[in-house]
Formats: structure tokens, sequence, C-alpha cells
């Protein structure tokens, strides 16, 4: 028995070939565009049957005859039990890419991965025609590099691997600029706070400008004051983190925080206020992204802002260039940061 879709039977490339009375080759090659798939006459029997009929292509079959699947793989780093979609930068940044990529007439596939294995399965059994991968660590990117051929753009990531596509954001810049800007209303007693990080990526940048940066004007960022938040479960270290922080501003050893991503700056607020520490009164906070929710929380979140859209525009420019011409040269690109001021840093008299 068939299968019903919306109501009717569903219509398969076999009825469309018994139908027009060809092979079910021709008709997938017909459908699909391909030149010289039959005579025009064969071409308009085929086509007027599938207008009939309702046809509708399967992506799967048309990518055994065809030379592309237009089929672009979204490969996001994920640690086991987490959701990178709660993260309101990831699913940002996802639907920029799906209208970059639809907008060329392509799909966009997503698929978490937590390995380099899996991030080559994934784009070998979609058959896909380049693929975007997000916070990949240095030994994955390299290993991509040597053994996948489809083109590949890699973003917020740092790698020593050289003939790599990469578009990011100069998250030493960002530290920086939080720091300056603390510093500019009179802060001198810091805190950080991050996602933890097993290699070198984006936390350990923002994190060492910025402490450098307190540092060079006589500002203190003290090591019991550095968190490195899981992203599984990262409520009970917000917690923990929460309480010292608390504990640091009763006792005066901190007035303001980087906090090095906007979704842990809104936990943070919310954490802090429930054991009576106000922001911005009690403890300044700098996020990280401007990611919307930063505008609407109470108070509105200061934050270092990245063009999320643009990032995801700039990284579907690239992969479709070198979809087109695979010998293109690796392409490297860095977009800059501005500071959103809002309602969560006070000036120190």
């Amino acid at each position: 028995m068939r299968e019903r879709s919306a109501g009717r039977f569903m219509v398969t490339l076999k009825d469309i070939a018994k139908e027009a009375g060809v092979s079910m080759m021709t008709v997938s090659r017909i459908v699909n565009g391909t030149p010289g798939a039959a005579s025009e006459e064969t071409a308009r029997r085929v086509l007027a049957v599938v207008k009939k009929r309702g046809y509708v292509p399967n992506a799967s079959a048309r990518a055994l005859v065809s030379r592309n699947s237009r089929l672009i793989a979204a490969c996001l780093l994920a640690v086991k039990g987490a959701n990178p979609l709660e993260d309101p930068y990831n699913a940002q940044f996802l639907g920029a890419l799906v209208n970059e990529t639809r907008a060329r007439g392509y799909d966009l596939m997503l698929r978490f991965v937590e390995s380099f294995d899996e991030a080559t399965r994934g784009i070998r059994s979609w058959n896909a025609d380049g693929a975007v991968f997000n916070g990949l660590p240095d030994r994955h990117i390299r290993a991509l590099e040597e053994q996948h051929p489809v083109p590949i753009v890699f973003t917020d990531c740092y790698t020593s691997a050289r003939q790599v596509n990469c578009v990011g954001i100069d998250d030493t810049k960002g530290g920086r600029l939080a720091a300056a800007y603390l510093l500019s209303h009179g802060h001198r007693r810091f805190a950080f706070c991050g996602f933890y990080q097993a290699e070198e990526g984006v936390m350990l940048h923002r994190l060492t400008s910025f402490r450098e940066t307190v540092r060079a004007f006589g500002g203190t960022l003290p090591e019991d004051l550095v968190f490195s938040l899981p992203r599984t479960e990262p409520q009970t270290a917000l917690a923990g983190c929460a309480e010292r922080l608390s504990a640091a501003c009763a006792r005066g050893e901190v007035t303001a925080a980087f906090v090095a991503a906007d979704i842990l700056a809104v936990d943070l607020i919310e954490a802090l206020a429930a054991r009576g520490v106000r922001v911005p009164e009690d403890l300044s906070i700098v996020g990280f992204d401007n990611v919307p929710i930063s505008a609407h929380i109470a108070p509105p979140l200061t934050t270092i802002a990245q063009d999320v859209p643009r990032k995801a525009k700039c990284a579907a420019e690239i992969l479709f260039r070198h979809i087109e011409d695979p010998k293109a040269p690796a392409e490297s690109i860095t977009l800059d940061l501005t500071l959103v001021e809002r309602g969560s840093v006070r000036t120190l008299s």
C-alpha cells in the first residue's frame, strides 16, 4: 500500500516514469534540468505528467543523479546532554544562515557534533555540497582540513591550520573594550565569568585581553573571581558563582564583572538578585554578543556587540565561492565589534 500525503496517495518517480513511458532515470534527469537528458518532445511529455500528478522530487533521490545535493551542513559543537539552540546566539546565527542558503537555492541541514568522527559522518550521510562549523577545536579543524574534500567554513574558531576558511570576530578587542569601559567608569576591582572551553577559543581570548587591560591600568582580577562554567547544566555552577560574587560584593572585593556571553549575564543577574545583589547598584556588568534579550532585561545590559547576521552572510559568501571554485584560495575574515551602552554599569565617584 502506498503512503498517503496531505490526504492523497504520494506520487513517486516510478509512477511518473510508468505513465510517461520512460525510465526512472530519464524522469529524474528531466526534473532536475540535466542538459541533454531527453528530446524536447519527451521532456514536454514527462513534465506534463509531473504537473498533472503534482509530483514533488525527493531531495535524496535528486542527489543520486545530480552533481550536487544542494544541501549545506551546519554543525554545532555540542557537549553531550546540552542543547546548543538554547543559546540565543546560536539560534540567531543559524536563522541568518538559513536565509543566506535558501536565497541561493540550497537547504540547510543541522547537526550537533561532539567529535570529528560525528562531523564527517554527518556531511557524508547527507552528501552535502559544503559545510559551516561553529566553535570546533583546533585538532578537529586540522583533521577536517586534511580529510574532507567539500568546502568548509569555520566560525568562531582559533586554529593553527593554514589553508582554512574562517569567519570570526575580534575577541581580543572585545575584552579590551569591556575593560576600558568599566575602568572609565571608575571601577578597579573585577570578576570574569565565561563558558568553559577545554582548548583555546573565544572565551580565553576575551579573558586574556580583559585581564591584561585591567592590570595595565592598576585594576585587579583575582583568580578566585574568574569563573568558567560548563555548558551542560550550568545552573549549579552559576549558583556557586553568584554566591561567591555576592560575598565579594559585601566585602568590597569587587565592583564590576565582565560576563563573556549575554546568556550567562542574563542568568547571573537573576541569580544575584535572588541573593540581594543589585545590578548596577552593587555590581556593574558588561556582557558580550548583544543578543536581542540583552535589551529587554532589567536593567538593560551594556554589552559588546557583534553583527551576527553579517557573520552568517560572510560565511555563506565564502562557502559558495568555494563551492563554485574548489581551487579558490582560503579566506579569513575578522569582523569588528562595538560597545552598546545601556543600564547595567554605574559610575563610581
